[in-house]
């Protein structure tokens, strides 16, 4: 079963994570072959917008748990990859739609700050619990801020709760929030109004605006992310996640 799929469709790309076995969740392979698509989408001159939702009832649950296992090095290279990963899908020239069908958790939530426009169904819930389990959100933490404020972002960061879509669409990650069953008809209602502007004017406003992503900050941020991956907390929070307890963090 392929792990993410296309469908183009009036000239719209949409790309649906297909993992919802695993609740989509952010594996190197699963975000590969998303960035294969968007590529794809990005040469195929017939298509001018693009939409990324999930298959079934969660958009994205976040990162790869399996990730704790892998040490200093082996964090290092995920975030590497699935950090540029974000950076790049900003910086693509064409739109890109989040059609949020249920939870986006984690990178769920990121994946949707580095999309152009959110379209949420009402039973969309996000959140970044990543402090909850030793780790901290690195690609919330340089663009969250400048999306919903720094000191809504601070909380919503360092306290991991999470938020129902109207408190989402309230500060700002959600743009519009529809009933469930509407969500892809409204994304592509979406997508065919964007269609009738004119492409270079979509692309400069997007790329001005995004400009600053994708440099010094994504180093940063996974320098720093990776830094957890040689603590004992970490270790702390992988047992306490699987073992459905509460952590006991000593700060090492």
């Amino acid at each position: 079963m392929e792990k993410v799929l296309l469908e183009k469709k009036d000239g719209i790309g949409i790309i649906t994570l297909n993992e919802p076995e695993k609740m989509n969740g952010l594996s190197e392979e699963l975000v590969g072959d998303l960035l294969a698509n968007v590529d794809a989408v990005e040469k195929d001159d017939t298509l001018r917008i693009m939409i990324i939702t999930g298959q079934g009832k969660i958009f994205s649950a976040g990162g790869d748990i399996s990730i704790f296992n892998r040490g200093l090095a082996g964090g290092y290279k995920y975030l590497d990859f699935v950090l540029n990963a974000f950076a790049k899908l900003e910086k693509t020239r064409k739109p890109v739609i989040a059609a949020v069908n249920g939870y986006a958790l984690g990178g769920g939530t990121e994946l949707t700050l580095a999309s152009d426009i959110v379209i949420a169904s009402e039973k969309a819930v996000f959140g970044l619990p990543e402090v909850g389990i030793g780790i901290m959100p690195g690609y919330a933490v340089i663009r969250l801020h400048e999306i919903v404020g720094r000191t809504r972002a601070k909380e919503l960061i360092m306290s991991g709760r999470q938020f129902d879509v109207k408190e989402a669409e309230k500060i700002g990650i959600v743009n519009q929030i529809v009933p469930n069953d509407q969500l892809m008809d409204e994304a592509e209602k979406k997508a065919r109004l964007l269609m009738e502007k004119a492409p270079l004017s979509l692309m400069l406003a997007k790329n001005i605006i995004n400009r600053a992503i994708g440099g010094e900050d994504i180093t940063a941020s996974v320098h720093a992310t990776s830094m957890f991956f040689g603590t004992d907390d970490i270790k702390e929070g992988q047992a306490s996640f699987f073992e459905k307890r509460k952590p006991d963090f000593k700060g090492k």
